[in-house]
């Protein structure tokens, strides 16, 4: 895939304390949006760089993306919520707006910035979890456009944040050692949903697009 991305530096580890990630994450949705409604009903089983899901399927777990953001910001716990949210197809549209509308309502009043969201993998305040979705929704915009043909607009300021976040929280070494500490400290139905999520790192140039950088740090192989 071409991407469409400029080469930006991230920032550093230590993210400013006061971000408010949510201008970003609605830029996020409106590219995964573009995204989504840009596939045809003859891709949907094409195979996709995440390795877990064809077309259809990432769609549906995109969506269960949007739903647990929501949940976190309703102050619910968003490993409650199911990985997958399958749609028909001529329903994506409607689905993905709706919700869209539930994040931007859970998350209007920004009251859950500065609390400590608790996941089985972090303990950080809103606004930092709110970076690593940045990442996930990033990523698996990429992995969709990548398998259907799309060249989406990156945004560099959503993409840098979401590689500030994800390298904050993801090691560059020993990424399976850490998640299988994790994965044996969390009660069996939660244990039930989750799965390895992170292939080792992979290489690209330093002066790559911020896109395949973000890419590659989290396991893929940019095209």
């Amino acid at each position: 895939m071409n991407s469409s991305a400029t080469s930006f530096t991230a920032p550093d580890f230590a993210i400013d304390p006061n971000v408010d990630p949510r201008p970003q994450l609605a830029t996020a949705l409106d590219v995964a949006r573009s995204t989504v409604l840009g596939v045809t009903a003859d891709q949907l089983t094409h195979p996709t760089p995440c390795s877990d899901f064809d077309v259809e399927h990432l769609a549906a777990h995109l969506l269960a993306v949007l739903v647990r953001i929501a949940a976190i910001g309703n102050g619910n716990d968003p490993m409650a919520q199911s990985d997958s949210y399958p749609v028909e197809f001529a329903d994506w549209s409607g689905a993905w707006d709706e919700h869209v509308d539930a994040v931007n309502t859970a998350w209007a009043t920004g009251a859950r910035l500065d609390e400590v969201v608790h996941l089985p993998w972090s303990q950080e305040t809103g606004r930092v979890t709110l970076l690593t979705y940045l990442n996930e929704l990033s990523v698996h915009t990429w992995d969709l456009a990548t398998a259907t043909g799309q060249s989406p607009n990156w945004d560099g300021t959503v993409l840098a944040y979401a590689f500030a976040g994800i390298r904050r929280g993801l090691p560059a070494e020993g990424r399976r050692e850490t998640f299988e500490a994790i994965f044996a400290s969390v009660p069996a139905e939660v244990r039930a949903m989750m799965s390895f999520p992170f292939a080792e790192a992979t290489d690209v140039p330093a002066s790559a697009p911020l896109i395949d950088q973000l890419v590659a740090w989290n396991g893929r192989r940019p095209r």
